[in-house]
């Protein structure tokens, strides 16, 4: 089984950053700010998203 795209809402959102990419290995891709928050995208690998 393969997971193309998926979301995930977290409260602090540049803690999750730094877990993504530091512990799995992703790369930041998109870092979006909307007012308070922001739209963060992220890849593994070759998805080339």
């Amino acid at each position: 089984m393969k997971i193309k795209i998926t979301s995930a809402f977290v409260e602090v959102q540049d803690k999750a950053l730094e877990f993504y990419t530091e512990v799995w290995g992703f790369t930041k891709k998109h870092d979006i700010p909307i007012g308070d928050f922001k739209f963060l995208i992220s890849n593994y690998g070759e998805l080339g998203l």
